[in-house]
């Protein structure tokens, strides 16, 4: 099988990582989002969530990574999975290799163990995205994809999959068979409010359980940027007045 160009493994200037250093502020909404969560999605075994957005750069991935530190911190066995093959950014995140990855895993290539990567943080792996395959949206809709997923499934106790923004492909939708949910991050002042509903209505469409709605980059005074979370809970039509803030 031909591949595409190889990624960069360049660092993101704007990348957030928690860490000891991290404000409180910031910390505690990441253990409010992890509470709301388990909360959200109580079952036995392990785990699948999707996070996603509706348009990019709304903090999706970045949001994905510290929620998975955060999982990490109760001792639970994580695994975050890029599952964004065009656009890949979890070997930024954690300044890892990106390949091999995801891609080589499905077509054959590598086997789970010798593509997934350690990361800094206890308890937590990842899988990056790997190669860019000229062929996406079949790959990730594999019976191989499944397969993984279920083998996979055995070893850990969340398993985070980083996907496209859903407005603009189909990914998300289609992973959705595979997994127990999604977690949806929107951008205050950015994320157009039909965007939003475009998003929650494919989702809906696709028969996507959506266990929340991370608001991200929220004004509060002085405070601005990626120091204030909500995680909204999704009940039907988008209300505030159906939601828990953090």
């Amino acid at each position: 099988m031909e591949f595409g160009k190889r990624r960069e493994n360049r660092v993101s200037e704007e990348i957030m990582r928690l860490d000891k250093d991290t404000d409180f502020i910031v910390a505690e909404a990441y253990k409010m989002l992890r509470t709301n969560l388990m909360f959200s999605l109580w079952k036995r075994g392990c785990k699948r969530i999707i996070v996603t957005s509706s348009l990019p750069k709304e903090g999706k991935t970045t949001n994905c990574c510290n929620l998975g530190i955060t999982l990490a911190q109760t001792g639970s066995r994580v695994l975050i999975i890029d599952c964004d093959l065009r656009k890949s950014k979890l070997h930024m995140f954690f300044q890892q290799q990106g390949i091999p990855g995801l891609s080589e895993v499905l077509v054959g290539m590598k086997t789970p163990a010798e593509a997934i990567q350690k990361t800094a943080y206890p308890n937590l792996k990842i899988l990056c995205g790997g190669t860019v395959p000229p062929n996406p949206m079949e790959l990730i809709c594999s019976s191989a994809m499944s397969d993984l997923l279920d083998g996979l499934s055995k070893e850990f106790d969340y398993i985070l999959l980083d996907t496209a923004p859903v407005n603009l492909v189909a990914d998300a939708l289609t992973l959705s068979p595979m997994t127990d949910g999604a977690i949806l991050v929107v951008r205050q002042g950015e994320t157009p409010h039909a965007n939003l509903q475009h998003a929650l209505s494919d989702l809906e469409f696709a028969h996507v359980k959506v266990l929340g709605i991370v608001l991200n980059a929220v004004k509060h005074g002085r405070h601005y940027g990626s120091s204030q979370y909500n995680f909204k809970r999704y009940y039907g039509d988008y209300d505030d007045h159906h939601s828990t803030r953090v």
